[in-house]
């Protein structure tokens, strides 16, 4: 029986597919992912045999299974171990019907376009979650968040500048690694007023850790 591979895309320009996803998904009978990502794939999706991920996740699983004999591949956006559907899968398969391959997330392709190191940062998503990311400053020297269109980089700023953190920078990264992308550095309370929606994103809050605001 084969296994599920689950493969991570990147941030999104395929120059950022490792090679060895690609290889996988050039192999795939079944290619599994949101409607983004698989057009993302442009001509490695031609001529395979596609699943949506949408709201119908019972009827999904239930047609995986029974065809683990063929190449299944899901892709999805980033890394797989970071917000990914690879939790989701482990609940209704085994380890041994999975096989995973990582990807390069927003996050760690944001911090390398600003020359930042990250092994000291605190690295959360707040799509469709929240906590009190303004209290971990002083403990971190980065804060890399995933944000929403609830949380977006304007209410980050928001809370930012309500806690204290007025002065604090923040990197805002839009459509990350495709060359239209746009990264711009903020104080918080600047990014709070900025007038215009920002497209998809990720957000780079500078730390605290001298405790000084």
């Amino acid at each position: 029986m084969n296994r599920i591979k689950i493969v991570g895309l990147g941030p999104g320009n395929l120059d950022y597919l490792l090679p060895i996803c690609r290889r996988v998904i050039e192999k795939a009978d079944i290619l599994v992912g949101g409607r983004r990502n698989i057009e993302s794939l442009e001509e490695l999706a031609e001529d395979k045999e596609i699943r949506y991920i949408d709201r119908h996740l019972k009827e999904l699983i239930e047609g995986l299974k029974t065809e683990m004999n063929r190449e299944i591949v899901m892709v999805v956006s980033g890394d797989t171990g970071f917000y990914s559907m690879l939790e989701f899968m482990k609940k209704n398969f085994r380890d041994e019907e999975l096989e995973t391959y990582p990807g390069i997330s927003s996050i760690q392709y944001l911090f390398s376009r600003c020359n930042l190191s990250w092994f000291d940062a605190l690295v959360k998503s707040i799509h469709g979650r929240d906590f009190d990311f303004e209290e971990l400053l002083p403990r971190y020297s980065h804060l890399g968040l995933l944000t929403d269109k609830k949380n977006t980089p304007q209410e980050i700023g928001r809370r930012l500048s309500a806690a204290g953190y007025g002065n604090t920078r923040v990197v805002v990264g839009e459509d990350l690694s495709y060359s239209h992308e746009r990264i711009e550095v903020y104080r918080a309370r600047d990014l709070a007023e900025v007038g215009r929606e920002f497209n998809i994103n990720a957000v780079i809050v500078e730390g605290d850790l001298s405790g000084t605001h």
